[in-house]
């Protein structure tokens, strides 16, 4: 009987190593551009602006796997200040993202923003690379719905590695698809640690 409860007790301890640490790689959210209860880790709903953001980080494969929620027909977007790597840095690395009507395919920008008040450009440009692995959205009269993954450590110089610790996110989103520029109305910061999920106030 002694040696059954130890084994169950390893069990148990394997498991909760395996909760705190990540996720296994099945138990990832399926990006489709529909949140569905449950399907997420992570969770926050920024009052002032009315907007979520879901997220689980799956340590196993590098990945993390986020969903933007915003009150609009328009882009959303996301964005991690690189002050948490580099103090000097006045950078931020967005991820924007919106449903076309047009052709009811989702666009997706992985971009840099030089300093705060300009427009930010897209990775490529700047001679990084776009680094957005999988991304679905999902419109409706309320609200557009954003899914997308990326990996925690891209290695593009124009991306913020995303480590245990508070990091400085921006949230935003625009009334057109195209995103040109962001409006101080609908944009806010936030401190979000990815791992624990805790969420504080922005710096």
């Amino acid at each position: 009987m002694r040696r059954i409860i130890t084994l169950s007790a390893l069990a148990a301890l394997a498991t909760l190593v395996l909760v705190w640490g990540g996720v296994a790689h099945e138990q990832v959210p399926a990006v489709d551009g529909i949140v569905s209860d449950g399907e997420y880790a992570n969770h926050y709903t920024n009052k002032d602006l009315n907007m979520k953001v879901h997220w689980t980080v799956d340590t196993k494969e590098g990945v993390i796997y986020i969903a933007l929620e915003a009150p609009t027909q328009g882009w959303v977007g996301i964005g991690f200040d690189f002050k948490a790597q580099d103090k000097k840095s006045m950078g931020m690395d967005w991820i924007i993202g919106a449903f076309h009507d047009q052709d009811g395919e989702t666009d997706t920008l992985d971009a840099f923003q030089v300093r705060s008040g300009e427009p930010a450009q897209a990775d490529t440009f700047l001679g990084g690379k776009d680094d957005i692995m999988e991304k679905a959205a999902v419109q409706t009269e309320k609200e557009t719905t954003l899914e997308f993954t990326r990996l925690l450590d891209t290695g593009d110089k124009f991306d913020v590695a995303l480590k245990p610790g508070a990091q400085g996110t921006m949230l935003a989103f625009g009334d057109e698809d195209e995103y040109k520029h962001f409006h101080q109305e609908s944009l806010t910061m936030v401190m979000i640690d990815f791992f624990t999920g805790k969420v504080g106030k922005g710096k």
